[in-house]
């Protein structure tokens, strides 16, 4: 379906390049293994997500000034060269992070320090390669916003129907068990139907905006239309009772000719 330049949810699907429009997980099928198989509660979202900022945004703004003093037969190395500056910021953030929280690092695991070579970042890179540093900023914001949303879905789904709890916190209205969703291959149907529930939300937002646009106005005609002839019915009914008194009138008309004629005629005789 094509959107016009005017079109509102076009406008903000463009804002939010990144996070609804192209998101890295759902539609590009970036960093699977840390929403599939890593991602099984709240929290790890959260430390997923700690590690996905630091990993991406100062090693992708950082990289293209690095680069600058490579000479040019070994501009390949910015592959390696990206990873260890994600590593740089990621090691320092693991260490802090640990300390102040134990349980959240110990819940995420070796997949902390996969974003730093993960495709994610590496596909990150190469989007904010030739842009200027405010552009690229905004799109790693969008796009590090993108996996964060999908992290925290996964991972609050994941931990309410597999443990009854959020945060580690029971919720009492759950008193059954999915066990089978921390598995990674439910992971991976969760994930499907996720990403099949975000484009039907984008098919009913489209549906409904070309509804209003096409027949909302149509809908406001007829709806005239009917009102207009229930307001004609009334001078209708009218002209019928006026038709119908001039009927009795000519009637009553005629019987007086023939009284009168028949009259003459008995005179006559």
């Amino acid at each position: 379906m094509k959107m016009s330049k005017n079109n509102w949810y076009r406008r903000f699907l463009l804002a939010t390049k990144g996070i609804f429009l192209q998101n890295p997980i759902l539609t590009l099928g970036l960093a699977l293994p840390f929403a599939v198989v890593a991602c099984t509660s709240l929290q790890t979202a959260v430390g997923l997500s700690i590690g996905a900022l630091m990993a991406l945004i100062p090693a992708a703004l950082l990289l293209p000034y690095v680069m600058k003093w490579i000479p040019q037969q070994l501009q390949w190395l910015d592959y390696p060269i990206c990873a260890l500056l994600s590593a740089v910021f990621l090691m320092p953030t693991r260490l802090i992070t640990g300390s102040l929280s134990p349980a959240l690092m110990d819940s995420v695991g070796v997949y902390f320090s996969l974003f730093c070579v993960s495709s994610l970042l590496f596909t990150v890179k190469e989007k904010c390669k030739e842009k200027e540093p405010v552009r690229a900023l905004l799109t790693l914001i969008r796009m590090w916003l993108g996996v964060v949303l999908v992290l925290v879905l996964m991972g609050c789904i994941r931990e309410v129907l597999g443990y009854g709890t959020i945060w580690n916190k029971p919720l009492t209205f759950m008193k059954i068990r999915f066990s089978g969703v921390m598995v990674s291959g439910l992971g991976f149907i969760l994930l499907g139907f996720l990403a099949a529930l975000g484009k039907k939300l984008h098919r009913t937002i489209l549906s409904v905006q070309f509804w209003l646009r096409d027949g909302w106005p149509k809908l406001k005609a007829k709806v005239a239309g009917i009102f207009e002839k229930n307001e004609k019915e009334p001078k209708k009914i009218m002209d019928e009772k006026e038709l119908i008194h001039e009927e009795e009138s000519a009637e009553q008309l005629v019987e007086q000719i023939t009284e009168t004629v028949l009259g003459k005629e008995q005179d006559n005789k």
